[in-house]
């Protein structure tokens, strides 16, 4: 049940669905050990249980890491509180932050409602020159929407708490940080 236009999308022959534990299909594809992907996107509920938390580990991120090309992007998001940035979420955030940044050269970070984490191994190219020369037509990351985005002064402030904060942890399969 979803729109017409997102569902054209499904019909371009570089999409493909795979119905399976993402986990799973990430450790399957690791072990071929063939990088494919330009882009991975993770889009789940923040790490409430053991079962989701598995999606946002050090060794997740590895796996997906490896999947990626040498320019690939790999993103996840967190729900997140840009006005106030209490020391729960703070820990979850630089958890995840550090997990990120001890597999990927950069992480980018988007705060908001909703935090966005970008990471790769090269320095990001800037968006904006992507989508001109892949010649995108997008309605919602609009040319200004990305300089907002990667310009905001949330994003000093969220970075200085994440760096500075000495109680979060790198999050890890074995030994959970990011879920109570």
């Amino acid at each position: 049940y979803i729109p017409d236009e997102l569902d054209r999308v499904f019909g371009d022959p570089r999409v493909r669905v795979v119905f399976a534990d993402g986990r799973f299909f990430t450790k399957q594809k690791a072990a071929d050990g063939e990088p494919a992907y330009d882009v991975i996107i993770v889009n789940l509920p923040n790490p409430g249980t053991i079962l989701i938390n598995r999606f946002f580990t050090k060794e997740f991120f590895g796996e997906a890491q490896s999947l990626l090309k040498p320019d690939g992007v790999f993103s996840t998001r967190l729900a997140f509180s840009p006005d106030y940035l209490g020391r729960e979420l703070e820990n979850l955030g630089a958890s995840v932050y550090q997990s990120l940044h001890s597999v990927f050269n950069h992480v980018v970070v988007l705060p908001e409602y909703e935090i966005f984490y970008i990471a790769s191994q090269q320095r990001p190219a800037i968006l904006k020159e992507r989508l001109e020369q892949r010649g995108i037509k997008a309605r919602f990351a609009t040319a200004q929407y990305i300089d907002y985005r990667l310009t905001t002064d949330r994003i000093p402030q969220v970075l200085k708490a994440f760096r500075e904060n000495t109680s979060a942890r790198i999050n890890r399969d074995e030994q959970p940080a990011a879920c109570f």
